[in-house]
């Protein structure tokens, strides 16, 4: 991995910042929310204790109390318009849920009756909804009893007591009649209206509501088997005549003094010893959309505590609180729950209300905490756009000094494979760095070791050079030495050691001669003097030249015609000696009556001569070391015949190659039947 991703990934280790923030501002919400419980809670308690020390309020409060063993029904206050038709089509639009009633002594899975209550127009009005397998209408002619109908039962202000029986003939509006005793008279202040349903019977009720003030109580009565069995009913038993409860309808009076603790954004709600829900004063705040990006809200709540997963009940629906927090405080304790409600959070606060160690009912305090959370959305906005400015930052920093170290290390290694050439130059131009650092110390390294390898290397150069000028002396003497041998009288063996001594001396010679050549050429290429020069012309010239050389071989010239022409600038004596080179290589390699031949032509800005001889290919492993100095493929018995041969004219093909900023390579004929030398020279336009 490069040194750029290394140190990206470890700017990564930067967004744990945002994580701590975020475990902050977490606790921030946490203590701003139980301060705001803490609040809600010191309201409430202050209106629990004004509604229980307030006569006048205890009083309405503990007349919306259900006797013991009875059910009161729960009046919704409603706005639109009532058709007495017996359809459901009013209630279910209003969105209220109904009461149900199970059958009396019923166990198992058995269908309950639904119930709806409304006020609208000083009128109170019932819809109900009763399962029945068989229905039985009236028949005028028969006894009530022995029909399906609806008891409903009233005490007026007054206490006095009606009795009045619901009956129907067929589907349609309904007969109400009034049962006093043994009288009864048809009711016209009572309307009703009976329709069938799928499962049973549905009747909807009006009736003033002044009856219903002092108590209401119903019965469902079911002609299945004799007698008529008593289904469903709102009190425990059906001959306990003072067993009745008032319905519950919302109270102005109690509203009206949960105004006076009611603040901004804040919810108050009353709840009955039976949960029912008889009043409230305020509202939430409206959430407003702070218009954020969804992202950025994604992030926000992902980060902050997530909202709770059960949505805040709707009282006004029910008509009942069925919620934890209520429940316990009618048993006395106060307790705190939260709720969802538009992607918000609710804080809903329950206090019973105490007189005389019982609770007559629960004051619910409920507010969002949107007003926290614009706090924390600021909070967390702010430390999201700081975390992202330092850790681009950061990044940003990182990335650039990585950039700045790999162009470093680059540079670095770029130098480092340029500071000796494929053909073992050390190169002039290697710049250690100046500056103090690991890198810095690795660059001067490099250098060093460059400058003692160069060193090495010229002496290494100079060897031969030194090598010949001190031998030539000695080689003299011995040569001498073995002249003046001859003339003297010696054994024939003795003889034979002097002759082969004599060859030896010879062969030295021919090597210092080698040697001395090449530190020749090496001197001349540095005083050469660099001319215009036609190759073609110079190849066609040569060509004749070594056909009188070299007359066991074949010669052969192919030059590709060009219209730019093929004349370089150069030093023509060391073109000449390259060719020299070269052919003597070819010569000696290509067998008898053997083809060399000579190529030329132009490559874009480059001139390519090829000197192609027949014979003995290359082995793999040497085709890249031919042209080092002391570096032969001869085999021994040509060594033997030939032992001047040190691997040196290739050498100096290269010396000559380099002069000229040119490149040479070897390889073999694809069709293994020679060897071809490439040189390729830059033409200067």
């Amino acid at each position: 991995m490069r040194l750029r991703k290394q140190l990206l990934l470890a700017s990564l280790f930067t967004l744990s910042l945002p994580w701590v923030g975020c475990q902050y501002i977490q606790e921030m919400e946490r203590t701003l929310r139980q301060g705001q419980d803490d609040a809600l809670k010191a309201t409430a308690n202050a209106v629990a204790a004004t509604l229980a020390n307030d006569d006048d309020l205890r009083g309405e409060l503990e007349n919306l109390v259900a006797p013991p063993g009875t059910t009161s029904i729960h009046l919704h206050p409603f706005s639109g318009p009532l058709l007495l038709d017996g359809y459901p089509e009013e209630w279910d639009y209003a969105n209220m849920s109904g009461q149900s009633f199970s059958p009396i002594g019923a166990t198992g899975d058995s269908k309950s009756m639904t119930l709806f209550g409304a006020e609208h127009g000083g009128k109170l009005w019932l819809f109900m909804r009763v399962p029945d397998d068989v229905i039985r209408y009236f028949n005028p002619g028969e006894s009530i009893a022995d029909s399906d109908h609806l008891l409903i039962a009233g005490r007026s202000a007054s206490g006095e007591l009606r009795r009045h029986a619901i009956v129907a003939s067929s589907p349609g509006q309904a007969r109400v009649i009034t049962i006093d005793g043994e009288t009864e008279t048809v009711e016209h202040q009572i309307k009703a209206s009976w329709r069938e349903w799928e499962s049973g019977y549905q009747v909807e009720i009006q009736l003033p509501l002044s009856w219903s003030i002092a108590g209401l109580r119903f019965q469902v009565m079911d002609d299945d088997g004799p007698p008529s069995e008593l289904r469903y009913s709102s009190v425990a038993s059906i001959n306990d005549d003072d067993s009745m409860a008032a319905p519950t309808i919302h109270s102005e009076a109690l509203s009206n003094s949960l105004k006076v603790f009611v603040r901004e954004g804040v919810a108050l709600k009353l709840a009955s010893s039976g949960s029912a829900f008889i009043a409230d004063a305020g509202n939430l705040s409206p959430i407003i959309d702070p218009s954020v990006h969804w992202l950025l809200a994604f992030i926000y709540r992902l980060a902050l505590d997530a909202p709770p997963s059960e949505a805040l009940p709707n009282p006004h629906q029910k008509g009942y609180f069925l919620r934890p927090e209520v429940l316990n405080a009618l048993h006395g304790s106060a307790a705190v729950n939260h709720y969802a409600f538009n992607n918000q959070t609710v804080s809903s606060i329950s206090v019973p209300v105490m007189h005389d160690q019982r609770a007559l009912g629960a004051v619910v305090i409920e507010q969002s905490t949107h007003g926290l959370n614009a706090f924390t959305d600021i909070a967390f906005n702010r430390l999201l756009i700081y975390s992202i400015i330092v850790s681009a930052l950061s990044a940003g920093i990182l990335v650039s000094y990585a950039t700045w170290l790999s162009v470093r290390i680059g540079r670095l290694s770029r130098s480092a494979t340029h500071a000796i050439s494929e053909s073992g130059k050390i190169n002039e131009d290697f710049r250690a760095s100046r500056i103090n650092d690991e890198i810095g110390d690795v660059s001067r390294s490099f250098g060093q070791l460059l400058s003692r390898l160069k060193e090495y290397t010229h002496y290494l150069k100079t060897l031969s050079s030194k090598l010949s000028h001190e031998l030539r002396t000695p080689l003299a003497i011995v040569s001498s030495s073995l002249d003046n041998l001859e003339h003297e009288n010696i054994s024939k063996n003795a003889r034979t050691y002097a002759q082969r001594a004599k060859e030896g001396s010879a062969r030295l010679s021919n090597i210092l001669n080698a040697m001395s050549a090449a530190s020749r050429v090496e001197q001349a290429i540095g005083a050469a003097e660099t001319e215009l020069i036609p190759v073609d012309e110079l190849l066609s010239n040569l060509k004749g030249a070594y056909e009188d050389v070299y007359p066991n071989v074949r010669f052969a010239l192919s030059i590709q015609a060009n219209k730019a022409g093929f004349k370089i600038l150069g030093a023509g004596e060391l073109l000449v000696q390259m060719m020299d080179k070269l052919v003597d290589n070819a010569a000696d390699f290509c067998p008898d009556e053997g083809l060399i031949e000579f190529g030329l032509y132009r490559q874009q800005n480059a001139l390519v001569i090829t000197v192609r001889n027949e014979g003995p290919t290359l082995p793999q492993t040497m085709q890249r070391q031919l042209f080092d100095s002391m570096v032969s493929v001869r085999s021994k018995t040509k060594e033997d015949e030939d032992g001047h041969h040190l691997g040196l004219g290739l050498y100096i093909v290269r010396l000559i190659v380099d002069f000229h900023q040119g490149a040479v390579e070897a390889y073999n004929v694809p069709d293994n039947s020679g060897v071809i030398f490439e040189i390729r020279l830059p033409v200067n336009t």
